[in-house]
């Protein structure tokens, strides 16, 4: 989670090395919010930035570690009011401590404050339910999850029963539709002069009319639930941030009421909610197949999906 944080923090532009008063939280940007994130994890420094034994050398006073007060992360509730506490009208720099390219500048340690309490109006809930998912997972797990009282770390491949097949069943059917595309493989035998050409569609023998063709329908064989409690929780997490932010902006609109079809696969899994776990529509949240092999598709199961 820090890893996928600093790579966001590695965007930040030259609005970092100038004077920023941060307004309404609607104003604050992804960079923002990453490095509060990060800072509220590992923690907060901040220092005056005119700080200087002799004028000119500010930026060697940043290299000075007694020079810097650093905010413990478990106190980030209390960053704001310790900030606004000075009432010196000098400039401030706020960086993550150990982390490159995360320092702030702001016209005073009033608008440090100003944006600490913006970006906390946006990632508390999350944090929050961070929280509280760690110490109940029933409050962030599916019901149906065979861990979903499970007070520990853990991370499980469940094999479903046959009984269960029908929702996925019917996702397919729902969802099938006679494309081929031209990265589908000859399923002819020998494959056929056009295998190796990538045409626009596939070879001949892979389309619907062809010989043997495409398929006109799936069979579901097994079907594997990958039940990791860190990866739900980041999702949740995610989930709730976005959901944070689009009412930050006041984009509130639900997939309802949004201008667009529903997604083919929403009928059924509103339907079989003990399979599926209930969708989000402030987050236009959705179920989406990704079609690959079974190396590739147990290689995702075992790792952290992105």
């Amino acid at each position: 989670r820090i890893s996928s944080i600093k790579s966001a923090v590695h965007r930040l532009d030259s609005m970092s090395k100038s004077f920023a008063a941060v307004g309404p939280a609607a104003s604050l940007t992804d960079d923002d919010l990453g490095i509060f994130e990060l800072a509220a994890r590992v923690g907060l420094q901040w220092m005056w930035a005119d700080a200087a034994i002799l004028p000119g050398l500010e930026g060697l006073a940043q290299h000075n570690p007694f020079r810097w007060t650093t905010l413990e992360p478990k106190f980030c509730h209390e960053w704001a009011a310790d900030l606004r506490s000075e009432k010196e009208r000098r400039p401030v720099t706020t960086r993550v401590p150990g982390v490159d390219e995360t320092s702030r500048r702001f016209e005073s340690a009033q608008a440090a404050a100003r944006w600490v309490e913006d970006c906390a109006a946006l990632l508390d809930p999350v944090m929050t339910n961070e929280m509280l998912a760690a110490q109940d997972p029933t409050c962030c797990f599916p019901e149906y999850w065979l861990h979903s009282g499970n007070p520990n770390q853990f991370k499980d491949a469940i094999l479903l029963p046959v009984d269960q097949f029908k929702p996925f069943e019917e996702l397919f059917q729902q969802t099938y539709r006679p494309i081929s595309t031209r990265d589908r493989p000859c399923p002819a035998k020998p494959p056929c002069e056009e295998a190796n050409k990538r045409v626009p569609g596939g070879c001949k023998c892979a389309r619907p009319d062809g010989n043997p063709g495409l398929p006109k329908a799936y069979q579901v064989c097994q079907v594997l639930r990958i039940e990791d409690s860190d990866l739900w929780k980041d999702y949740v997490a995610r989930r709730c941030q976005v959901s944070q932010m689009r009412h930050g902006r006041g984009d509130v609109a639900s997939m309802t009421e949004a201008p667009c079809e529903p997604a083919f696969t929403s009928e059924t899994t509103h339907f079989f909610q003990q399979t599926f776990a209930p969708l989000d529509d402030s987050t236009s949240e959705m179920y989406l197949f990704h079609g690959t092999n079974v190396r590739s598709a147990l290689r995702i199961a075992s790792g952290k999906v992105r």
